[in-house]
């Protein structure tokens, strides 16, 4: 504040001294303040004091209080808010601080971000807060595919398998969508992380599987990541396996029956048809061969199947009584022949004679056969080779057995 004293009709002030109240320099309050000045003469004998006092209306200072803005991902902390205060009078200063009311999980959005001070002399202003946001934006998800197999006969089950975890915190949810080779197969739902999916129906040749995750409120979408080769998956042919359960080779005599066990399994969810049974003997062995069952169906499953093979008995094998029997018969034959002849003329007794005398050697000769054969000719070892083959719908698979005959004279 500043004053000066003149004479009436003068520009030139008087000389003296000046008083003020409040003192210069002196920060005032708020509201109607008085303000005075008392002027002393220099010369005293011409001129008197003089009082001059005045109202002075004080209003508060304009103070701008200011937060800056800022964004995250999801699931992360907040950052340390920082803003500016401008406006500030006379060397007062201010602390700011701010408000705000995202939590680690909150979801993506926009949180305002209130400003604040706090200082001496505050009431001396009015404020003007300007807030600034925090921007959540979703977390990226890391997706992993993970298949059961990465090779299996066809109509087998195959299990997909998608974990999706989170970059930052917190649980994804939503949905994952399998791809067979680019074209969708199923979509599963997240369940702590976890989703599957099992089928049987992937056709024979190599299936490339992705995984897709939708994505949900805090997350955003990703796609598997496999490392290279461990999302294919290989679906072979329908086969089966026949294998041998019992001894490979029996021992038997002419004239006995022997067992061969097999088991049989689908290589796939079931075989590529019925399947057909046979044996095949590669040597002169003289036998009958039974498959039980006979045949296996298509859908059986896997399957016990028993071989019986039964020898016949050979006419050389006979003991020496069905031998005598034999020979006993034809030499009553023989006799009785020349008894049937009588009733011929000369001529045709004369054949039936020869007839007689050529029977009685042959009949010897079988006598002398049946003596050399009980002596040791009726002997027999040797190992006779069985092929087994199952055919189903063209694929074809064998198991070979061997049938040994120790056959001693009687």
């Amino acid at each position: 504040m500043n004053a000066a004293v003149y004479q009436p009709n003068s520009t030139n002030p008087i000389p003296g001294t000046y008083v003020y109240s409040p003192a210069i320099g002196t920060n005032l309050t708020i509201g109607n303040q008085p303000l005075s000045v008392t002027f002393t003469p220099t010369d005293t004998s011409d001129y008197t004091t003089a009082t001059k006092t005045i109202s002075l209306v004080v209003t508060q200072a304009g103070l701008i209080i200011e937060a800056d803005s800022f964004t995250r991902l999801y699931g992360t902390p907040n950052p340390t808010f920082t803003g500016n205060v401008t406006g500030q009078q006379d060397g007062d200063t201010f602390v700011e601080t701010f408000s705000n009311t995202a939590a680690l999980q909150s979801n993506p959005g926009q949180y305002p971000i209130v400003p604040s001070v706090n200082g001496a002399n505050l009431s001396d202003y009015t404020q003007t807060v300007q807030a600034g946001n925090l921007t959540i934006t979703k977390a990226p998800a890391l997706t992993t595919l993970s298949l059961s197999t990465t090779a299996i006969a066809y109509a087998l089950p195959v299990t997909f398998t998608a974990n999706v975890a989170s970059t930052t915190t917190g649980q994804p949810t939503g949905t994952v969508v399998f791809f067979d080779n680019g074209n969708p197969l199923n979509t599963a739902t997240l369940s702590s992380g976890v989703a599957s999916f099992s089928t049987t129906s992937l056709s024979v040749g190599v299936h490339t599987i992705t995984a897709v995750y939708s994505g949900d409120i805090d997350f955003s979408s990703s796609t598997a990541s496999a490392a290279s080769g461990a999302n294919t998956i290989t679906i072979a042919p329908l086969d089966f396996t026949i294998t041998l359960t019992s001894a490979q080779t029996v021992e038997g005599t002419y004239g006995t029956t022997r067992l061969y066990n097999f088991h049989v399994s689908p290589v796939g969810g079931y075989y590529p048809g019925t399947i057909n049974l046979s044996a095949s003997p590669t040597g002169p062995i003289l036998a009958t061969y039974t498959f039980s069952p006979s045949t296996i169906a298509q859908f059986a499953g896997p399957t016990d199947i028993t071989l019986t093979v039964a020898t016949r008995k050979l006419a050389s094998l006979d003991s020496p009584q069905d031998r005598s029997r034999r020979l006993s018969h034809i030499a009553l034959g023989l006799f009785l022949l020349p008894l049937l002849g009588l009733r011929y003329s000369r001529r045709s007794s004369r054949k039936l004679t020869r007839l007689i005398i050529h029977s009685l050697l042959i009949l010897s000769s079988l006598g002398a056969i049946g003596t050399i054969t009980g002596c040791g000719a009726g002997y027999f070892d040797r190992t006779y080779p069985i092929v087994v083959t199952a055919n189903s719908n063209g694929i074809q698979h064998t198991v070979n057995v061997d049938f040994h005959i120790d056959q001693s004279p009687q």
